[in-house]
């Protein structure tokens, strides 16, 4: 036999045989692309909610100077928390004018009262409902609530001294003055006040406002586990349906007197008794 003819033809199928990958590679494979999936999700969930904070600030911020532009507009006196009676327009049916109407002229935009991430569901409105009512069928949101007054420890009801603007007599939905503010860099104006009861909808009353017992719906807060010694409002913090608006990765976002915002959470907007809603800050300490 020629010695050649033990030697393998270059191209033989013998030659260029392959092996397809086993079963145990496979779930080796499955099994660290599970793993870091696992790792790299919540960060980018995380990015997305921190880029939908970042524009929901700038909202916030936009607004404050839009109130700081009423305000010198007005002898240095905030807006009143509802207006009425104002005859409606656009076919509206409502005589009470909003907190976004009376701000509407400084804003220039309806985009600026949602916050990206509030997903919460729309109240079912009728067009009596609404002042302006070009915006009966739009569905725009409305997340922030102007603050006025809210239940305190200290009070235990209604605190007169919480708030920029009045709905109680003798001062009915006035707003209050600029001199009237101890400290405006430190006391609330605007805060996200959507919940999972409903969300306020531009140009109508409903949800425009932050009064009584609404502090349940601060972002951070505990639903039905944190409601102790809030000014007679057990019932609302207490109860577990009454679940607060999400907010920002357990905070939430502010408007302040001066039309400054940032991110705050549970804890520094409750201490000493909703300290930063009050206009005249008090010397005593409230336990929470």
């Amino acid at each position: 036999m020629n010695s050649y003819t033990a030697l393998a033809v270059p191209n033989s199928p013998q030659r260029y045989k392959t092996r397809g990958f086993t079963l145990i590679e496979l779930l080796v494979v499955i099994a660290i692309i599970a793993i870091l999936a696992a790792i790299l999700f919540p960060v980018f969930a995380t990015a997305r909610e921190r880029a939908r904070q970042t524009s929901c600030l700038s909202n916030l911020k936009q607004i404050g100077t839009g109130l700081m532009m009423y305000v010198q507009d007005y002898d240095e006196r905030y807006p009143g928390s509802v207006m009425q009676p104002i005859p409606p327009i656009n076919g509206g049916g409502s005589s009470i004018q909003p907190i976004d109407a009376q701000l509407n002229p400084y804003t220039k935009s309806d985009q600026v009262w949602a916050c990206p991430s509030d997903d919460n569901p729309f109240f079912v409105l009728t067009p009596a409902q609404f002042w302006d009512g070009k915006h009966v069928n739009t569905k725009m949101r409305r997340t922030y609530g102007y603050v006025t007054e809210i239940n305190t420890r200290e009070k235990n009801t209604l605190d007169p001294n919480t708030g920029l603007a009045s709905r109680i007599p003798p001062r009915g939905p006035a707003g209050y003055t600029m001199a009237s503010i101890e400290q405006s860099t430190e006391t609330i104006a605007f805060m996200e006040a959507s919940s999972n009861l409903g969300a306020g909808l531009v140009g109508a009353f409903n949800g425009g406002v932050v009064t009584g017992c609404d502090a349940w719906k601060i972002p951070g807060r505990k639903a039905g586990t944190e409601g102790a010694n809030t000014g007679g409002c057990e019932r609302f913090f207490n109860n577990a349906n009454n679940i607060p608006y999400k907010g920002h990765l357990g905070k939430g976002n502010y408007m302040f007197a001066d039309g400054h915002a940032k991110s705050l959470g549970w804890s520094q907007v409750r201490q000493n008794d909703f300290y930063l809603f009050k206009r005249a800050k008090p010397a005593a300490t409230f336990t929470p």
